[in-house]
């Protein structure tokens, strides 16, 4: 064999050699390539945990959102029907914080107070209260309008209104744009009194009788209403 033919002979096994070598040390069973598919593994496991946990905090946020304010909705009018209240009952009814209509299934004359607890819009000219009677009467309209800084009162039968109250007995107007307020009213023999903030600032004499007859709380205007409380206090 000549010195040419072992040259040749040496430089395939050599190629060879490499060839098989690179083979070998990309083939998919290579310890890195294992290495890297077990890293994958556990984070796609640590993801999946992850997803889990956030969906499970997401079902219970919602329950316990159901369970504080069942009776939330999302368009513009929400009517609740309020069951028969016994004496110092109270019952507490959340509403969707925009106006709405409550309907009272019960008897809501002399003896029970109702709060209001809610928010004025920004820049909202005048919002309302009423009180009305299934006939379409309106015993009391508690009217704040914020333009002129004057709480308005009065009463609507027979398609009318009647003369408007709207002396303060030198009180400051109680209501301020984007902020909070609560107003109570207890509905009492002859009249309603009217607290604002825990304040005590006027009497509205009942014109029309038979109060027991109120069965409708309409609430509309530039306001939020958060929540109203009704309780029968004798």
């Amino acid at each position: 064999m000549s010195d040419l033919q072992c040259l040749d002979e040496h430089d395939n096994a050599s190629t060879k050699y490499l060839v098989m070598g690179a083979k070998e040390s990309y083939r998919p069973g290579s310890a890195r390539l294992a290495a890297l598919q077990a890293k994958s593994k556990t984070l796609t496991g640590i993801l999946f945990m992850i997803s889990l946990i956030l969906l499970v905090s997401g079902i219970i946020c919602l329950a316990l959102a159901w369970k504080i304010n069942p009776t939330s909705q999302t368009h513009n009018s929400t009517t609740s029907d309020f069951l028969q209240t016994k004496k110092n009952e109270t019952l507490k009814v959340y509403l969707a914080p925009i106006p709405g209509i409550l309907n009272v299934s019960f008897a809501t004359g002399p003896g029970h107070t109702f709060i209001f607890d809610g928010r004025v819009l920004d820049k909202g000219p005048r919002w309302h209260i009423n009180f009305e009677s299934s006939d379409s009467d309106i015993h009391y309209h508690f009217n704040p309008r914020m333009n002129t800084r004057s709480i308005v009162r009065n009463f609507y039968t027979n398609q009318r209104w009647s003369t408007e109250e709207t002396n303060l007995c030198v009180k400051p107007f109680p209501f301020h744009w984007g902020e909070t307020f609560q107003v109570k009213v207890d509905v009492e023999e002859s009249k309603f009194a009217t607290y604002i903030n825990g304040d005590h600032y006027f009497d509205f004499i009942a014109r029309l009788p038979n109060l027991s007859d109120i069965r409708l709380i309409k609430i509309a205007g530039s306001v939020n209403m958060s929540s109203v409380t009704i309780s029968r206090t004798t």
